[in-house]
């Protein structure tokens, strides 16, 4: 098996593969160890997403507030991967409860993704 893109890895500390997830750690001997111990303060995001199938507006409401993300992209993909809405939404607007207009899609089945610098969700809706 040949990598093209190898994956250089310095120093002695943990490093992360995405989303804050720590895989593996270095030791000085060249060897790798799949335990290592990151004080991550994570906070899981509740997100509600009613109703379900959705006619005209789809209500997106966060359940509790993240510390440092203040704007997220909200995305409505199609079920071929194509995006059809695309928002930038305050936090705010979330906590209170966002009215994502769906209106002018088509029926069937979509997906919503939330994201912002360091959370990524997404939801499958269908569109009546």
């Amino acid at each position: 098996m040949t990598y093209s893109n190898p994956i250089l890895i310095s120093g002695d500390n943990c490093f992360k593969v995405s989303n804050n997830i720590t895989k593996f750690w270095a030791s000085k001997k060249g060897e790798f160890f799949a335990t290592c111990f990151v004080n991550i303060d994570y906070i899981k995001l509740s997100i509600k997403i009613t109703p379900n199938p959705v006619t005209t507006f789809a209500n997106i409401k966060f359940s509790n507030q993240l510390q440092n993300d203040n704007k997220f992209n909200v995305v409505v993909f199609n079920n071929t991967g194509q995006p059809q809405v695309t928002k930038e939404v305050g936090q705010d607007a979330l906590l209170a409860g966002y009215k994502l207009d769906m209106s002018t899609l088509a029926s069937g089945y979509y997906f919503i993704q939330i994201a912002s610098s360091t959370i990524i969700q997404t939801f499958k809706i269908l569109k009546n």
